[in-house]
């Protein structure tokens, strides 16, 4: 069933027979919907189940990237969760004995032109996470930045993070975990944003802890 808003010459959501209309940005799109009789190829097959693994990753990190990429995606076409999709399909996940591994050290959680962690660090401790960063005291402007911090699971397929923790002039920050999480293998990741969420740095791997 396709909806209409503002009635008949307002914009057009839903599927139609054989099309369907979404929103994209700013723009109303409508696609036709293609029945394949022809079974997918091998390449087609190993191109599906990267997108897969990165999509498991992505439904456990929805808000951290929302805050992440948000203010990229704002004035384009692209919502936050497309502009992740683009940035990260094509060189992030690989292959390891045939199977779809994501590659975090090339994994981009964050994007915007903000100032990038200076000289992060992260050691695990009882009850969490402790993350540390340098700070240029005469650096004004970022120094009520809010550090975003992300430790995810990948044997578990969850995530533990933090969007609005400490301001940068605070040079530190905790994240606390169940105790049997810092037990599990651990990819960590830290970037910045402005209070105001208009700007956010480039996020950066920290590791692998565990």
């Amino acid at each position: 069933m396709g909806l209409t808003k503002n009635g008949v010459l307002g914009t057009t959501t839903g599927k139609l027979k054989y099309l369907v209309y979404y929103e994209l940005g700013c723009k109303n799109v409508v696609r036709v919907i293609g029945k394949r009789t022809s079974p997918p190829t091998a390449g087609e097959e190993r191109n599906m189940g990267k997108m897969r693994t990165l999509m498991a990753l992505f439904s456990s990190i929805k808000p951290f990237l929302r805050a992440g990429f948000s203010s990229a995606a704002h004035g384009t076409a692209m919502n936050y969760h497309n502009l992740a999709t683009s940035i990260n399909r094509l060189n992030l996940v690989g292959l390891a004995e045939g199977i779809p591994q994501l590659e975090f050290n090339t994994l981009q959680l964050s994007m915007g032109n903000g100032l990038m962690p200076q000289a992060p660090a992260v050691t695990a401790e009882a009850g969490g996470l402790k993350f540390s960063w340098s700070w240029d005291k005469e650096d004004f402007e970022a120094a009520e930045d809010q550090v975003m911090l992300m430790a995810y699971l990948p044997d578990q397929n969850t995530s533990v993070f933090e969007t609005a923790g400490a301001k940068r002039s605070k040079a530190e920050d905790f994240l606390a975990m169940q105790p049997s999480y810092l037990m599990e293998r651990l990819e960590v990741f830290i970037s910045f944003i402005s209070k105001d969420r208009s700007r956010v740095s480039n996020s950066m791997y920290l590791g692998r802890i565990n």
